[in-house]
């Protein structure tokens, strides 16, 4: 067995540090692709490398270095929150509606702060009186606005039906 002193390809000793490969569209249209160190060592090793190998390992090694230098993109996602407040006897309509804002703005705030991954939330508050649930307003909101604007006024729908479903609408008194 005759033992090689240095690698070659078609009659001519390969680089250390590249492979050339012929492009194929035209006469002296070449290029080289550099090795990485590991596949040096492994070419002085065996003294042995086709071309071929040489191509697909460093190739890989291409895919693996993109891969560690531009890790995979995260997806944020949007978090959902239903806050149920019930109706007290002692307040109006207005206190009800301070008290549902106070809930969302909490809601948003500890939806953010939960996950950093969120990147929306979307708080809706119901309010319970006499055993009937509505919808009185929902609080939509990106990070961004909320960190540039946390104020729930600014960023909730308020539902108009909301005070005459909850029975709280005012009722013209009989007079005699």
């Amino acid at each position: 067995m005759q033992q090689l002193n240095e690698c070659k390809f078609d009659g001519k000793p390969l680089n250390d540090a590249a492979v050339e490969l012929d492009l194929g569209s035209g006469p002296h249209q070449t290029h080289q692709v550099p090795m990485p160190r590991h596949i040096r060592s492994l070419v002085r090793t065996l003294n042995v490398l086709p071309l071929s190998l040489a191509v697909l390992l460093t190739g890989s090694s291409i895919v693996i270095l993109s891969g560690a230098i531009a890790p995979p993109a995260v997806q944020s996602y949007t978090s959902r929150v239903t806050v149920l407040i019930d109706r007290r006897t002692e307040g109006d309509f207005d206190t009800l509606i301070n008290r549902a804002e106070g809930a969302a703005r909490a809601g948003v705030q500890r939806s953010f702060d939960r996950d950093i991954l969120v990147s929306q939330a979307s708080v809706t508050v119901v309010a319970e009186n006499n055993g009937s649930f509505v919808p009185i307003l929902t609080l939509d909101v990106s990070r961004t606005q909320w960190k540039s604007f946390p104020d729930p006024q600014r960023w909730a729908t308020y539902y108009r039906s909301a005070k005459k479903l909850l029975g709280l609408s005012e009722q013209p008194s009989d007079e005699k």
